[in-house]
């Protein structure tokens, strides 16, 4: 409950209605806004808990109140805590289900969706990059965005892997995937870069890479074991594992 409070805005009224219902309550805002919002706060949601690992069923309605009477208001949140929304006379397009918006989007309407929430909301960024198997990992913020141009915020060191790699990695809490750019254009004196062409990806790119560091010359190495012995060379290391380059021998 108190993570929900904090996706919704604090100068918006979170109430629970049911046990499994929670409504929100909106002013001076039209219709397709807050439709919008409704989506926002679904993903924010939907990633909170899947980061937690936690399996809900979420449902999730935006609702129009064109009249100011209690009891057809009512009416309306018993329906859906029911189930029973088709039984009742309403204006069905006053009622939206938000559940359904990603479902005409491809892939990369939704990256363009939440990248417009990230920079509307100004919510964390981070920039991702590999570097001679260490990852260089640094805050961003969204200072611009187009239609198909993103322009963030870098610092001097993820600039400079960045311009070898013409790629780097965003990662956000409002992102459900890190998601991978290409660069079209940097500038380490005023410390921007230009992100193009996004793809969400299906892997954690630290999951091999991150804390692994590379040898800058060839290092023999020689494993023993009850008289058996495994010649090759080192590729990388980290603090839990060592990855070696070994010829087919038998042992």
């Amino acid at each position: 409950m108190h993570e929900i409070e904090l996706i919704v805005d604090s100068k918006l009224i979170l109430a629970q209605y049911e046990a499994y219902l929670y409504v929100v309550l909106f002013e001076d805002i039209d219709f397709i806004k807050m439709q919008k919002k409704a989506q926002n706060y679904y993903l924010q949601i939907l990633n909170f808990l899947n980061k937690q690992e936690l399996d809900f069923d979420i449902h999730l309605h935006a609702i129009n109140i064109s009249e100011p009477e209690l009891d057809p208001i009512l009416k309306t949140l018993n329906a859906i805590v029911e189930d029973e929304l088709d039984d009742i006379c309403i204006d069905h397009k006053d009622i939206v289900y938000i559940n359904n918006f990603q479902e005409n989007m491809t892939a990369e309407d939704t990256v363009s969706y939440l990248l417009d929430s990230i920079y509307e909301k100004d919510n964390d960024l981070k920039l991702l990059n590999i570097y001679d198997g260490m990852s260089i990992t640094t805050s961003s913020k969204i200072l611009k965005k187009t239609k198909e141009l993103v322009y963030v915020r870098v610092q001097e060191l993820q600039s400079y892997v960045m311009d070898m790699d013409k790629t780097t990695i965003l990662q956000s809490s409002v992102l459900t995937k890190s998601v991978k750019a290409n660069i079209k254009y940097i500038c380490s004196k005023k410390r921007y870069a230009i992100l193009y062409k996004f793809r969400m990806l299906d892997y954690n790119p630290n999951e091999r890479l991150h804390g692994r560091v590379k040898s800058a010359k060839l290092i023999p190495v020689v494993i023993s074991l009850v008289g058996s012995r495994v010649k090759g060379e080192l590729i990388d290391i980290s603090a839990k594992s060592i990855a070696l380059r070994v010829k087919k021998q038998k042992i």
